[in-house]
């Protein structure tokens, strides 16, 4: 019997890792436009060129829905990582997995791993720089950071952007910051 490389298994464990990715990606990007919800007229817009590259930071001046967005963003992105890794751990359970499944689901706990570390290294260095409260999502070479502040001025966004390129090696160009009031 001959034996093949692609079969109906990796079919369905490479649709499987997709639709992961899929779900990690939009959770992230829906919880990264979260602050954007608020009334057009209300949102202010604007970009910094540097040295480093651009960064665009966007203020959200309604604070009162906002209050507890940190911790409601923190809870929506363990919920979905945990999500992703449980596939992972069932897919590594699996006794018709075959070796190139397991790796991936391996290659796939380890990027997710790698992006919580990068994600709290980077809040933490921006707390630190003086900033209440702060969620970084890091997804391939796009970083997303939502500070909360009253206001954010163009040396402070490019503390960020610093932090950012420094721990994640992210492009300046692909950093966007997003300021909610406080």
């Amino acid at each position: 019997m001959k034996k093949t490389w692609f079969g109906k298994k990796q079919v369905v464990m490479a649709l499987m890792v997709t639709a992961l990715g899929l779900a990690v990606y939009l959770n992230y990007y829906m919880a990264a436009n979260a602050p954007a919800t608020a009334p057009e007229e209300a949102n202010t817009v604007a970009t910094t060129t540097r040295a480093l590259g651009e960064s665009q930071f966007v203020s959200s001046p309604t604070a009162s829905e906002n209050e507890d967005y940190f911790a409601t963003a923190r809870r929506t992105r363990e919920e979905a990582r945990q999500e992703a890794l449980d596939i992972v751990q069932e897919t590594l359970q699996d006794l018709k997995a075959d070796e190139n499944m397991k790796q991936t689901a391996v290659a796939t706990a380890a990027a997710a791993a790698n992006a919580v570390e990068r994600e709290n290294a980077i809040e933490s260095l921006i707390k630190a720089k003086g900033f209440e409260d702060c969620v970084v999502y890091i997804h391939g070479d796009q970083c997303h950071a939502v500070v909360k502040a009253a206001a954010l001025a163009a040396n402070e966004a490019l503390q960020i952007t610093e932090i950012i390129t420094g721990q994640a090696s992210i492009p300046a160009e692909n950093i966007n910051i997003v300021v909610v009031e406080n």
